[in-house]
This record gives structure tokens, sequence and C-alpha cells, in this order.
């Protein structure tokens, strides 16, 4: 069987994420693509399986993952799984919320019907954010009750037996 995986992501952080789901794939006798959206628009035309994620960028998947979406939305029909990486997942008290705006409206907007989606915390890269996106997202925790973060270290909330779980379990399903 062929997975196709596709993302954006702008720190790093869902590639990581997308990657690992790839590895768990082949390891359940998937070929697997990676796709970088960001550098190119694959047809996901003659795949088994196609998952797209995105990272949450301002409350919002990033342009390209919605893009290809809009674009392929007809051919992803009984083979698509959605995932995400953002911060809210990391709060129990947003999981919900996060869930229902990011995976359940974006199937919606689209007329997709995932197989599955996943929904993961996410990887505060502080080298990669300019001084306003850093004290944005501090103000953000701070909310969420994270107070002193250490800004010279990525602060990182994934749980990679959680997607390794949710990509075995998603393998299983489409076969």
């Amino acid at each position: 069987m062929k997975a196709l995986v596709a993302y954006s992501s702008n720190t790093g952080v869902t590639a990581e994420i997308a990657e690992r789901i790839g590895e768990v794939l082949s390891s359940e006798g998937f070929t697997v693509v990676l796709s970088d959206l960001k550098k190119e628009n694959p047809n996901p035309e003659g795949y088994d399986l196609v998952l797209v994620g995105s990272g949450i960028k301002m409350g919002q998947w990033i342009k390209e993952s919605k893009q290809f979406l809009a674009v392929n939305h007809q051919m992803l029909h009984g083979k698509t799984a959605l995932f995400v990486s953002c911060g809210d997942a990391a709060v129990p008290k947003k999981k919900a919320n996060a869930q229902t705006k990011y995976l359940d409206a974006v199937a919606e907007m689209y007329s997709i019907e995932p197989v599955s989606t996943g929904l993961f915390a996410g990887c505060f890269k502080w080298n990669k954010y300019n001084f306003f996106v850093k004290q944005l997202v501090k103000g953000i925790l701070k909310e969420d009750g994270v107070i002193g973060v250490n800004t010279s270290e990525p602060l990182d909330y994934r749980d990679w037996t959680r997607i390794e779980t949710w990509a075995r379990e998603l393998a299983g399903k489409v076969r």
C-alpha cells in the first residue's frame, strides 16, 4: 500500500511529526512519500492513504496545506487523515476546542470525511521566533499557567508514543 504524508511546517515541528508518522507507516508495510507542501505540490491520485498535516500559525492552518485540501478535496474521500501540531493540544482545557477548530471544522470546510484525525501538541522552538512572536507565545503560555519559560531551549510538548500509536492505528484502519 502507498501513503502520501503531505504537510506544511513553519518551524520544523510539524515536519518532524510527519517524518515520524512516515517511519511508523513504513514499519507497517506502507510505501511512504513525504511531501513538504511549501516546496512541492504532489498529486494524491494513486495513494491508498493520504495524510495532510499542518502546524497552526495564529489560529490557522498554514496556507499551503489549506491550498492542497482545496485543490484535491474531491480525490481525498475515504482515504484521508488530517493532523495538526499546536500548542493548544498540550492544554487540557483547550484540547476539545482545538479538535473542533483545527480538525473537525477544516474537514467540514473542504467536505472531507477523514478516516482519522490527529491533534498533537507541538514544540516551541524559540530560536525560530522573532522578538514579537516570542513575547506573544510567552504571554499565551503564561495565561495557560506556564511561568518562567527558558527561551534558550525548545519547550517540547510532543508525545511521540501517542503520535506513533495514532499512526499504527491508522495503518490498521486502511488495510
